[in-house]
Formats: structure tokens, sequence, C-alpha cells
């Protein structure tokens, strides 16, 4: 079995020949190919071409667009420090006051450079390996999407104080990512993967 049908026939319930190998790799990946983070994070053609070298020499099932949770807060407006070789930093949250809300635009999800970045990694990862490997795509959780744009404790306190205005805080993330999932799915993934560490 290659990895594309091994996922499909595990998806239909069927026998497989071994278990299916979905690690998440990123800085195993950048550094595997002598790649700095800050490419990894910024250049799909690194995250490409870490991904499918670590797929190939560690036979792995999957090849992902996984990188940092700032995609879609990077092009909805919060201000991100690539260190060299390090994990990107938030330098403040976009919404300060909870007022800010309502001036806040959800962009189009191949209208700025982030989330553009992320489409054309699948597109690639699908002309290269699309029906042999399973490419996996990749959104932020609501709620750590709501933590990005409001900062960690602020947020937690939010959720005490004012809950009707996260509530609306959060249909405004889902409705980003769902149109960052739909577009990823358009543009060739087979999976979607979430992630919504701050609700762990």
């Amino acid at each position: 079995m290659d990895p594309y049908q091994r996922f499909q026939a595990h998806m239909r319930g069927e026998p497989i020949d071994r278990p299916l190998n979905f690690d998440i790799m990123m800085t195993f990946a950048a550094h595997h190919v002598g790649q700095p983070l800050s490419r990894y994070y910024l250049d799909y053609r690194v995250l490409c071409q870490a991904n499918l070298a670590v797929q190939q020499d560690f036979d792995l099932d999957i090849v992902q667009a996984i990188s940092d949770p700032y995609r879609e807060a990077a092009d909805i407006g919060v201000e991100i420090d690539f260190p060299e070789d390090g994990l990107p930093l938030r330098r403040q949250p976009l919404l300060k006051e909870p007022g800010a809300l309502a001036a806040l635009r959800p962009p189009e999800p191949g209208s700025r450079q982030r989330m553009s970045d992320r489409l054309e990694a699948i597109r690639r990862f699908r002309e290269q390996v699309g029906g042999r490997v399973p490419v996996m795509g990749w959104v932020e959780g609501a709620l750590t999407e709501a933590n990005v744009l409001r900062g960690d404790t602020t947020l937690m306190m939010d959720l005490y104080d004012r809950p009707e205005w996260v509530q609306e805080l959060l249909e405004v993330c889902v409705e980003v990512e769902v149109a960052f999932a739909r577009a990823q799915v358009e543009a060739g993934a087979d999976i979607i993967g979430l992630g919504d560490a701050i609700a762990s």
C-alpha cells in the first residue's frame, strides 16, 4: 500500500498493512533539510522541501502545511516577529479593548501573505505527491485564534467578565477558520488538521 491507499482504506474502515504515521514534525523537518525555522514559517517552498524530505526519509504517510499558530492572525493584522531559528512571537494582542472587535475585518484566505503562502504549499504538495501521499492543511481552533487576537490572560478573564463578547469573538474566528479550511480543500488538501491548544 502507498500512503494514500493506506489512508483511504483506513477512512473506509478497511484493514491496512500498518498503522498510519501522521507525526507532526515542523521543527525537525526544517532542521532535517538544514533550514532555519523562520524560512520554514515564511516560505512555502522550504516548508514543502522539508516535508517531502522527511516523508521520504522516514516513511511518513502524510505531508502537512502546518507551521505556526499565527498565519490567520498575521493576515488579520497581528504583528509577528520571526527570529532566525526560533519560534515566532506575537508583539502584542490586536484586540486591546473589547470595542476593537467591531472594526475587525476577516480577510479572504487568498488575499493576504501568510494564508496565501499555506495555499501555495498545498498546491505544490498536490502537484508533487497528490494521489500518492495525503496532503494535510491546517487551521487554528476558534479559542486559540481568539487567544492570539486578545491575549492569554485577558481572554481567560473575558470568559468570566464578558462571556457574550467572547461568543461574538469566537463567531468571527470560526468564520475565518471555516473559510480558510475551505480554501485549503479547494487548493488540494485531503485532510484539515485543527489545533486548539489554549482549550486543552
